[in-house]
């Protein structure tokens, strides 16, 4: 028995017509897509330096397995499932550059295309019409840069967007059909997403509050026992992460600033597939197609529970998460959003699908010009993101500095003082060899004195300034006070390197 799918309307004769695919069809052209998507995953996925979060999640996995924990209890149980994945692929595989530890996240990124395809299904009662829709949602994330820049990442975004379509996955079949093991596969995988990402929690939340007012409004009893029991069941086993974080207070969001209005415009265009506008308006037409299929659902062959869900799954995490931001405590950072992609995919899917549907002419040909073009302008978007994009290049930084200031003459100091910890990877002999001088560097004050480098031969000051860096001033003016000639190198991702010369 269905537990969640709206009553039927009463039949009413719609001007469309069925899209078929044979199930052959079907399965070639979903395996078409996986391979687009391990095609666009490993395309370059060691052409980057590893970014700080990166060698932060190598700092961490490279230890033994209780080695790990110790270090990142509490303060950075954010990610601990991905980190325990992680440092059993270290453990596994011999060879760990660039490339072999990103795809880990490149695997998770195409297994997260068929997650899409299965859940983007569940949003109509027509078979034939749901394989449809359930591809081109799946094709729509796989040629999203966003995703693609995120398979290509050692973090945990790819893991969490996975988790949180398999959790909602299972929760929507779990609904339908009350079956005991969907119950136990979304508190399995919810729980999972959360060891994965504490942002999750907001998804969650969200698709627990509506559901269960929903299942209340039809009066459905025993399904709203077993979605209690289970976010109790969720409840219980994160405890551990409740604990962390009451430990840890509010260390690791320290960092996060008020969004302004270019951080909200950079995310709503990066969600779309980050080319831009057009890209984005193109992706709210077929978004509010979607959404306008869910209104005028005349026929009942639109499962407008399961729509609604998505559509909220899709807004309301980032909506509630920056209107806190913006009013009580920053917490907004755009990619701990990134499991809102497949919502957004599945809608517009629905919307291009609906217009595609229709008899009359003018509305199928703009439902095939609409997918042409954000799959043209998504194309245009993933060359850009291979051709241009850049983050924090410390293989470029470590060779610079091992070539400039690399012998035990030589003084290295980072600023802020946390990137030193990040030379380990590329050159370690390029760490800071001065522990206690390094730590002075955050001191207010006075963080360096010339009679502490002036036993120097040379000195590089390397500087990341995408973070807080108050002291920088007067450090380069002690620097610059012992060590007459000074040059400044440049390198991608905010990162500088100064060089200092007697």
């Amino acid at each position: 028995m269905n537990n969640f799918r709206e009553e039927k309307t009463t039949m009413y004769h719609e001007e469309k017509e069925t899209l078929f695919l044979s199930r052959t069809w079907t399965m070639g052209i979903l395996i078409a897509i996986m391979a687009l998507a391990t095609f666009l995953a490993f395309f370059h996925i060691g052409k980057l330096s590893f970014w700080s979060d990166e060698l932060s999640t190598i700092l961490f996995t490279k230890n033994s397995l209780f080695g790990m924990f110790g270090m990142i209890w509490p303060q950075e149980m954010n990610m601990s499932l991905y980190y325990l994945i992680i440092n059993l692929w270290m453990h596994l595989t011999s060879v760990q550059w660039e490339g072999s530890l990103r795809s880990v996240s490149a695997l998770f990124y195409i297994f997260e295309i068929l997650a899409v395809f299965f859940l983007g299904r569940t949003i109509v009662t027509e078979k034939q019409t749901g394989n449809i829709i359930g591809l081109i949602s799946a094709f729509l994330i796989a040629i999203n840069a966003y995703a693609v820049q995120y398979a290509n990442d050692l973090r945990s975004y790819s893991l969490i967007i996975l988790l949180a379509t398999l959790a909602t996955f299972f929760l929507v079949r779990a609904l339908q059909t009350s079956n005991k093991k969907y119950w136990t596969r979304f508190v399995i995988t919810s729980v999972a997403a959360m060891y994965t990402h504490y942002f999750v929690g907001f998804l969650f939340a969200i698709q627990g509050i509506y559901i269960f007012f929903a299942l209340r409004k039809k009066q459905n009893e025993l399904a709203i026992k077993k979605l209690i029991s289970s976010f109790i069941t969720i409840g219980v086993c994160i405890i551990p992460l409740i604990i962390a974080v009451l430990l840890s207070g509010t260390t690791n969001i320290g960092w996060i600033s008020k969004p302004t209005f270019t951080d909200m415009s950079q995310f709503v265009t990066n969600v779309a597939g980050g080319q831009g506008y057009t890209l984005l308006v193109l992706t709210l037409i077929a978004f509010c197609a979607g959404i306008a299929a869910l209104k005028y659902n005349k026929e009942g062959t639109v499962e407008r529970s399961n729509g609604v869900l998505f559509v909220s799954s899709a807004i309301l995490p980032p909506a509630i998460v920056l209107l806190v931001s913006l009013t009580f405590k920053p917490l907004f950072v755009a990619r701990y959003f990134v499991y809102i992609l497949p919502f957004i995919s599945i809608i517009s899917a629905l919307g291009i699908v609906k217009l595609l549907q229709r008899k009359d002419i003018v509305l199928k040909i703009a439902g095939t010009l609409l997918l042409v073009l954000i799959t043209i302008f998504s194309t245009i978007g993933l060359t850009k993101y291979f051709r241009y994009y850049q983050n924090e290049d410390w293989r470029g930084v470590s060779g610079f500095v091992l070539s400039e200031c690399g012998t035990a003459d030589d003084l290295r100091l980072y600023y802020p003082t946390w990137t030193a910890k990040l030379s380990f990877y590329y050159h370690p002999e390029v760490e800071p060899q001065n522990a206690a001088l390094e730590k002075n560097l955050d001191k207010a004050g006075a963080p360096l004195q010339a009679s502490d480098v002036s036993g120097y031969k040379d000195a590089c000051l390397i500087v990341l300034s995408s973070s807080a860096t108050p002291n920088l001033s007067a450090i380069q003016n002690t620097l610059s006070g012992v060590f007459p000639k000074s040059e400044e190198t440049k390198f991608p991702g905010a990162l500088t390197v100064y060089v200092y010369r007697k």
